[in-house]
């Protein structure tokens, strides 16, 4: 998410002219966005999902837990995890040389 405000803020657009969101259609967006909605909760209330409060005794550390995150992406994942944060730091570095590039040239 970082990256992805960090190369909107260097894209610099002045000359783009704000529009309605949704212009003519926010009708529809909303009524797309309360089906979704609908659905969510239906699906919830059809499983018979215990609540996030109670708890279930587990055997052994909980699934989620930040020591089951680190053996995941250092385990059998750290050769992609690592090429995926080359490629993140090459898009930066390129979006960094095009909008200098850009102010320069201006």
């Amino acid at each position: 998410m970082i990256f992805y405000l960090f190369v909107v803020m260097l894209l610099d657009l002045p000359d783009e002219e704000a529009r309605p969101r949704f212009g003519a259609h926010w009708p529809l967006a909303a009524a797309v966005g309360l089906c979704f909605a609908a659905l969510a909760w239906l699906a919830r209330v059809g499983t018979g999902v215990a609540p996030a409060a109670t708890r279930v005794a587990a055997e052994g550390p909980p699934q989620g837990s930040l020591s089951a995150l680190g053996m995941a992406l250092f385990g059998p994942f750290t050769l992609p995890f690592e090429m995926v944060s080359l490629v993140l730091l090459a898009a930066i570095i390129g979006a960094i040389v095009l909008a200098r590039r850009r102010a320069a040239g201006s």
